[in-house]
């Protein structure tokens, strides 16, 4: 009886993009670096996967403004009208499916360019970090470029702080320029050390971690005006920080204390963390200072600055305009808070992170992802994600 006939296909001489086979690695980067079918092959997926993208950018705009309709509906009734409340649940599964299937798009157009530079995605692994016993901390992070001339993404991780006694991660979604959000990454743990050294109390609590980071980046931000304003430069950039910490603060009736594993989560702009527990809950740990939220909005109209909405998006727009690469142009952008900007930095603009506390169940596993436009509004595909895995 003739035995079945099995494939000797070397899977590493198949064209991930054409599925041609070939005899030796030579021919196969001769077919990627000069066959007209490999060029063409690789133009028409990625015009695809754009066209994909254009289209579930409508679809967001759409969404958006029927999410505006119906929240403006129901401020004008004092009676619930379920209607108008599934118009709007609607409005935002639209916009959460829509963004979902943006994100996979994205990071198929990142492979695909990974793969013919012959380079691998852009990713770090920290260390394994144990704060306190039974509690150990694992980041990893990633960046995609997108479609901009230049990564303007950053990320830290694994900074010890205060004495070993707190472990902080951090991401930054640069913008107008990559200046920026490059002076933010090599000074912010040193402005954190700064900022602890300074105080008297020494053990880490709610307190003590929210001053220093809003020390820390009230510090930065006025480092960078000063180089802004002496360059020339309107580079800005978001930050999304986490604080791992015990804080031992807090006292029982019988006066023992009762130490509590704590997340303290720093935001300035609008790229995100949430927390996903072992039972697949997920928790938003941050919220987006967007010019079209109705306290920022008012805070900025009252200081003199101006809100407009360019195809159903807000924006805060400097009053006068600036030269931006030789245009004269007013500067719009789509945060309300941020690093830098200095355009806009006054008087519109606020650098006030807004801090949240979460109390860290040692029974939970939970994933952080702090992430720019891609996943959430259509940009350029970025993504930063930390694990923070108990250990018992």
């Amino acid at each position: 009886m003739t035995e079945p006939r099995t494939s000797s296909v070397d899977p590493n001489l198949v064209c991930y993009l054409t599925k041609r086979k070939f005899r030796t690695a030579e021919e196969l980067k001769r077919h990627e670096d000069f066959s007209q079918l490999y060029i063409d092959t690789y133009n028409n997926v990625m015009e695809d996967m754009l066209l994909h993208k254009n289209a579930l950018y409508h679809r967001i705009q759409e969404a958006r403004r029927e999410y505006a309709d119906a929240e403006a509906a129901m401020e004008k009734t004092v009676l619930y009208d379920e209607s108008v409340a599934q118009q709007k649940s609607d409005a935002e599964t639209k916009i959460f499916r829509a963004e979902k299937v943006i994100g996979q798009i994205q990071h198929k157009q990142e492979l695909l360019r990974a793969y013919k530079d012959r380079r691998e995605l852009s990713g770090k692994a920290g260390q394994e970090m144990e704060l306190r016993p039974g509690w150990t901390l694992h980041a990893f992070a990633e960046t995609w470029q997108g479609n901009k001339d230049v990564q303007e993404d950053r990320y830290v991780i694994d900074m010890v702080l205060c004495g070993g006694k707190v472990v902080a991660y951090a991401v930054m979604d640069g913008h107008t320029g990559s200046k920026c959000v490059e002076f933010m990454e090599a000074s912010l743990e040193r402005a954190l050390h700064r900022a602890f050294e300074g105080k008297r109390k020494k053990e880490p609590d709610e307190e003590l971690c929210r001053e220093v980071v809003r020390e820390a980046c009230r510090n930065l931000d006025e480092d960078f005006a000063k180089l802004a304003k002496a360059h020339e430069l309107n580079d800005g950039t978001t930050l999304n920080l986490l604080l791992f910490f015990e804080d031992r603060s807090d006292v029982n009736i019988d006066g023992t204390v009762q130490p509590r594993r704590k997340v303290l989560c720093a935001n300035v702009g609008d790229s995100r963390s949430v927390a996903l527990t072992r039972e697949k809950h997920v928790r938003r740990l941050s919220e987006d200072h967007k010019p079209s939220r109705k306290d920022e909005e008012q805070r900025i109209n009252e200081v003199g600055g101006s809100v407009q909405y360019i195809h159903g998006i807000a924006r805060v727009f400097t009053l006068q305009p600036i030269n931006l690469n030789g245009r004269m142009l007013n500067l719009g952008l789509s945060v309300s808070r941020s690093m830098g900007d200095y355009p806009l930095k006054f008087p519109t603009l606020l650098v006030d992170p807004i801090t949240q506390t979460y109390c860290h169940s040692s029974s939970s596993t939970s994933l952080r992802r702090s992430c720019s436009t891609a996943t959430r509004s259509a940009s350029c595909g970025r993504l930063g994600s930390w694990l923070t895995s108990p250990r018992r």
